[in-house]
């Protein structure tokens, strides 16, 4: 059993739309099955299709320690980052404080209101990753393609808030049991096997991330040495999600 000595707070940040709110609920139910008490604060702006969302998930070994649903200022222990340019916004950089919050982070940014309306508008990626970098403890590992992972390994890029959620469960960054997760993923109901195969692929993604790159054809030099060979990758993946024929 997971012992946890003092609260535990954990910020989830990306697009609303994206199964960013399940994850807080699951990994509630999660901490409620494992005997740790719980608050769940969701974030949804304006908009909770396509906008800007957080969940707020506070752990403690006594609910007398939960003496609020948000996370303070600098106070949280984990960004999970389901999406960059969501997770280096104001929200939440006011809430990470580099010697305490560690963060694991999708490298994928939604399109902007702005990128939507003109395509060339330019988004300097490189700054976006370094807010966040500069704010953080840990190094470059933390961060990772979860949306083309879950694209190319899943055939879906809504696995990708699960699969990141499996690769800062196995970082031990979650201080929850890994049985207890599953169940609750179980206990949700929705693209159970899919859920469960996401969040494997994100544990295994923490301690063999070339291995799974590979895997999934993202691997530099892997696929794309010639028109054929990523022509043949794509044919297998869409042969995989339907039929040779759709292929």
């Amino acid at each position: 059993p997971v012992e946890l000595a003092a609260p535990y707070n954990i910020l989830i940040a990306g697009v609303g739309g994206t199964g960013l709110i399940t994850i807080g609920a699951i990994l509630a139910m999660a901490a409620h099955l494992d005997g740790i008490e719980c608050s769940v604060l969701d974030n949804t702006g304006l908009a909770r299709m396509g906008g800007a969302v957080t969940t707020h998930l506070r752990l403690a070994p006594s609910g007398r320690l939960l003496d609020a649903p948000r996370i303070d200022a600098a106070g949280a222990d984990l960004l999970l980052g389901c999406d960059a340019l969501v997770a280096a916004g104001p929200e939440v950089s006011s809430r990470i404080q580099k010697g305490r919050t560690r963060a694991v982070v999708n490298f994928h940014m939604a399109p902007t209101a702005a990128e939507a309306l003109d395509p060339e508008t330019p988004i300097d990626r490189d700054a976006v990753y370094a807010a966040i970098a500069e704010h953080i403890t840990g190094d470059e590992g933390n961060f990772a393609d979860t949306g083309g992972l879950a694209l190319a390994l899943l055939g879906d890029r809504i696995y990708a808030n699960m699969l990141l959620t499996g690769f800062a469960f196995q970082k031990g960054h979650i201080p929850l049991s890994g049985a207890s997760v599953e169940q609750a993923i179980g206990l949700n109901g929705t693209e159970t096997e899919n859920n469960l195969r996401a969040f494997a692929w994100g544990r295994r993604l923490a301690v063999d991330r070339q291995r799974v790159l590979e895997r999934a054809g993202l691997a530099a030099g892997a696929g794309d040495n010639s028109l054929g060979d990523r022509i043949t990758f794509r044919m297998e993946q869409l042969t995989h999600y339907r039929n040779r024929a759709y292929a």
